[in-house]
């Protein structure tokens, strides 16, 4: 996609502890050819919701134990949710149509009709222009911004 640098593919490792895979969403924009997406489905039984985390960053290691324990502190997973973290990096060139296209893309994969989005940083801004549009704003049942500079650390005491 033209909005990756860095494939998740080099944190199979640290993915495969999370219990999570790599799909592929097949949007409508011909800029976001089938970006990946790591998905983690619920702890028990059918996923009965979807939660979209945007953030804008280069996968990492720790990155992805930044979102595993903000999953474990909500604890969205043993809610029955399905988690989706599209492989979405911080560029000028995303418009809200490609955001759009995420969003559905992403709910068709996980055969949803609405979802939760959780943003953080750069992706805190997505999830609020995602949250206001017109077309798929009805999409988004609630919405979770979490300031540039704030990690998971912090959160272990404030949420739970």
């Amino acid at each position: 996609s033209l909005f990756t640098t860095r494939s998740y593919d080099d944190f199979s490792d640290a993915i495969r502890r999370l219990g999570g895979r790599v799909a592929k969403l097949e949007t409508s924009f011909h800029c976001l050819a089938s970006p990946e997406c790591l998905l983690l489905d619920p702890v028990e039984g059918p996923s009965v919701g979807v939660v979209l985390c945007l953030h804008g960053s280069l996968p990492s290691e720790a990155l992805l134990a930044e979102w595993s324990l903000i999953m474990e502190r909500a604890r969205w997973r043993h809610l029955g949710m399905s988690i989706a973290i599209p492989n979405l990096q911080m560029s000028a060139a995303l418009v809200q149509q490609d955001l759009e296209s995420i969003l559905e893309s992403t709910l068709q994969l996980i055969d949803a009709r609405r979802c939760l989005i959780v943003g953080k940083g750069w992706g805190a801004q997505k999830a609020a222009e995602l949250a206001d549009s017109e077309r798929l704003g009805d999409r988004i049942d609630g919405l979770v911004l979490i300031p540039s500079g704030y990690t998971a650390p912090h959160l272990h005491d404030s949420i739970d």
